[in-house]
């Protein structure tokens, strides 16, 4: 086997037993080359965790992803992470136990990230205001999760260098008036929402803060029949969206 060849794991198709074979007979030995680790299994992500002295060994892996349903160490591996010097793509798909500030600082002292995808299962009785205080290398992030506008506004405050946006689930609240952009996103220009009763005046204002560089925009609403008026929509196009190339627009309303 070429010693130079890098190496991707995916435990989806491997008992505990095998991983653990894997585990040594593998993984360890050729730490150096490992690239890509896919970990779905809680038990073999707790065994994995438990074989490794330090996760910095795995001093080439580029892609991380996370499939579990429930992690309860998810700080102390985020943690861990952030020693890693090419880490670009992080992957979570999991109902995190951990305090949504602590989530976001953890993701965004990350050095090297470039792609972040979160999927999660987990529901605010409110919206939970964010205070980060840092500036993130993420420039792909998808966000298979519900969130408030207040959220967002602190995420996007984090991440200049941000090109593709999606949220899914994008859900109104309060919105501090005095919110201040600390820049502009000038490199977004592709842009996926799912608006969930979000009224159509609180998303022209998300478009002038953050879209005016967007190229691609894709939307789906189920906020009332304004967002169905064209004559809002070229004003909002023409005034605040001046590179904008494709726009599709989904919206779902019900007749009574």
């Amino acid at each position: 086997m070429n010693s130079n060849l890098p190496i991707q794991i995916n435990d989806q198709s491997l008992s505990k037993l095998t991983f653990q074979r894997c585990c040594t007979d593998i993984i360890l030995s050729n730490k150096h080359r490992i690239q890509s680790l896919t970990l779905s299994n809680l038990f073999i992500i707790d065994y994995f965790f438990s074989s490794i002295e330090n996760i910095s060994i795995f001093f080439q892996l580029q892609a991380f992803t996370l499939n579990t349903i429930e992690l309860t160490n998810l700080e102390q591996l985020l943690t861990s992470l952030a020693v890693l010097p090419s880490l670009s793509s992080l992957t979570i798909s999991t109902s995190p136990r951990i305090n949504i500030n602590t989530f976001w600082n953890l993701i965004f002292q990350l050095p090297t990230l470039k792609y972040f995808k979160i999927s999660d299962d987990i529901t605010y009785a409110t919206y939970l205001p964010i205070s980060i205080n840092k500036v993130s290398s993420i420039e792909h992030l998808i966000m298979n999760s519900k969130s408030y506008c207040t959220d967002i506004d602190a995420i996007l405050s984090c991440v200049p260098q941000l090109r593709r946006l999606s949220i899914n689930y994008l859900y109104p609240g309060y919105r501090n008036t005095n919110h201040v952009l600390q820049f502009a996103l000038s490199n977004l220009t592709h842009v996926c929402l799912k608006l969930d009763q979000y009224p159509f005046h609180q998303f022209e204002t998300f478009v002038k803060d953050y879209l005016s560089q967007v190229k691609v925009l894709r939307i789906s609403s189920n906020s009332g029949l304004t967002y169905l008026n064209a004559e809002r929509w070229e004003k909002l196009i023409v005034s605040h969206m001046p590179s904008l190339e494709i726009f599709d627009l989904q919206h779902i309303s019900t007749i009574l």
